[in-house]
């Protein structure tokens, strides 16, 4: 018996397609258009940090960790954008206040990537 497997582009464009689908409908219900592209972003966004983090937390080279962080922060970037969006969209006039987070998110982020583990 043959195992069969999957190549992670695939799985990438499935993952995508479903996302898509997903906001349309959410979007349809709710008719609201921006809700579609930000439950688009929100779904690829938890995928793509899901993905980084098994790259990063995984067996691998140096390169497969270094590709995980990279998925990790762009995954993380399309979550907390959608997040501030949404935020936004619902409780208008904090824009000032978000962008703040959002500056503060990316500082964060780009310190804890880039630490490296001692004797490393």
């Amino acid at each position: 018996m043959s195992r069969s497997r999957i190549s992670l582009t695939s799985v990438t464009a499935v993952v995508v397609l479903l996302a898509i689908a997903i906001a349309i409908v959410i979007s349809v219900q709710t008719k609201d258009n921006l809700l579609a592209v930000m439950v688009a972003l929100l779904i690829v966004g938890g995928y793509v940090t899901a993905l980084g983090l098994s790259k990063r937390l995984g067996e691998g080279s140096r390169l497969r960790k270094s590709d995980g962080n990279y998925h990790l922060f762009w995954g993380n970037l399309m979550l907390v954008f959608a997040i501030l969006v949404l935020v936004d969209h619902y409780y208008p006039g904090n824009f000032v206040w978000l962008v703040v987070v959002f500056i503060v998110w990316m500082a964060f982020a780009i310190l804890l990537f880039t630490i490296r583990p001692k004797g490393k």
